[in-house]
């Protein structure tokens, strides 16, 4: 089947293979979900902090990343389990 689409296309279709160092290859550091939740991949802490009115999201050798400028938001805390 591949055969038949390759020979009647008349586009030049190719592939190729490249050996990779494993160790080269990055990692993911962190998932962030639709809902902006952040899951660590590995041990690395991301942390949320408010400075003058404004998120900002440190995610330790990745990114800093600041949210905006917000008046609006309580702080609550969770009790251990």
């Amino acid at each position: 089947m591949i055969n038949t689409i390759t020979s009647q296309s008349n586009k030049l279709l190719a592939t190729t293979t490249e050996i990779v160092d494993p160790n080269k290859i990055k990692q993911i550091e962190y998932i962030i979900n639709p809902h902006g939740q952040i899951q660590s991949i590995n041990t690395k802490i991301s942390t949320l902090e408010s400075e003058n009115k404004e998120f900002i999201v440190q995610m330790p050798e990745i990114a800093k990343i600041h949210l905006g400028l917000t008046s609006k938001y309580k702080i609550l805390t969770l009790a251990d389990s």
